[in-house]
């Protein structure tokens, strides 16, 4: 009897439930949970920086089970994350850390699966299981690449001329900054010579910054060029997302000096024209020199110092003229005027 009477009272509270919705909603339940912002942040990383997918899931007949699974960006299946029992809540927000320490460079894709209180492996029933697909993530461990880099010329002969340098720099993960250093021949570090670009992060640049040499010296330098991608950071420092390349160096060769000590400008002179004076480069060392008188040219003299005597004018203003040139194709020159005189009362 009483066994009965326990019966009667189950069959009573479905009964109830029934008359309260609760069996409709069960019998209505043909569909899968439905997610709602399903996102994954952030959406480029370095290896070994965790990504987090999250999603709002709902299904009047609770969650069952939530799982998370790893795709390649073409589709290729990588990996499952551990799966979750929510304890069957209508409602569930899902925010899941996926570790992307041994993944590649390249573009992968996070997907949720969603099964309902009323699925089943066997037999299997596919309309109690539903997935939805987070926008794709990229992982970038890679420096920005940077090639051609070339200079518009190697050999500056006049002071303050600019030296155009250009490179072509690539990124997936975009270019975000762009600096040129200038270096001694040796490897010193002299300064940034121009301002740090910004170039908006694309995923290719090109670069080309004037660099002046107005306050350097004759010698040999170098120019690097350096690119950081979207990830770098300066704390922590994230060597692999910074690279730099140099040009191939170039040389400041200024003119040589030339310099007439003897005739002195505004001197006379007699029958004999006696000139000397010297010319000298810091690269080439002693030069030699031509000589020249009113615009004919006489002679060409020595190495480094020279002198002699020359023919010129017999009398009337002359103006004596010395011209040296380096292996550069660098040119100076000194001039000298005079004022030639039959008598000796002014000599040399």
């Amino acid at each position: 009897m009483g066994k009965i009477r326990r019966s009667i009272i189950v069959i009573g509270f479905m009964a109830l439930a029934i008359g309260l919705g609760y069996g409709a909603a069960w019998a209505e339940d043909t569909a899968g949970p439905t997610f709602a912002n399903v996102s994954v942040s952030p959406a480029l990383v370095s290896a070994g920086t965790d990504v987090i997918v999250t999603a709002d899931i709902s299904d009047p007949s609770g969650i069952n089970i939530v799982a998370v699974a790893l795709y390649s960006g073409a589709g290729g299946y990588i990996r499952s994350e551990p799966w979750i029992n929510p304890g069957d809540p209508t409602e569930y927000h899902l925010e899941q850390a996926v570790s992307t320490t041994t993944l590649a460079d390249g573009t992968y894709i996070l997907q949720v699966a969603a099964m309902d209180a009323l699925f089943s492996w066997d037999p299997f029933t596919p309309n109690h299981i539903s997935s939805a697909n987070a926008e794709p993530f990229r992982v970038d461990s890679t420096p920005p690449v940077i090639e051609n880099v070339a200079l518009s010329d190697n050999f500056v002969r006049v002071v303050g001329t600019d030296v155009i340098v250009t490179a072509d720099i690539s990124d997936p993960s975009g270019i975000n900054t762009v600096v040129v250093a200038l270096y001694s021949g040796a490897g010193v570090f002299i300064g940034h010579p121009g301002p740090w670009i910004n170039p908006g992060d694309p995923t290719e640049y090109h670069l080309e910054q004037a660099v002046s040499t107005t306050t350097l010296a004759e010698g040999t330098y170098i120019l690097q060029v350096a690119a950081m991608d979207a990830l770098f950071s300066w704390d922590p420092f994230t060597p692999n997302h910074i690279s730099s390349a140099n040009a191939e160096p170039f040389r400041i060769d200024y003119p040589p000096t030339v310099t007439i000590t003897h005739p002195k400008d505004g001197d006379f002179a007699a029958a004999a024209l006696n000139v000397a004076g010297n010319a000298w480069d810091t690269v080439d060392g002693p030069l030699p020199v031509e000589v020249s008188i009113n615009r004919v040219v006489l002679t060409s003299d020595g190495n480094g110092d020279f002198g002699g005597q020359i023919v010129g004018p017999s009398s009337g203003e002359i103006t004596i003229t010395a011209k040296a040139i380096d292996s550069a194709g660098n040119v100076d020159s000194d001039s000298v005027t005079i004022l030639r005189v039959h008598d000796n009362r002014k000599t040399q």
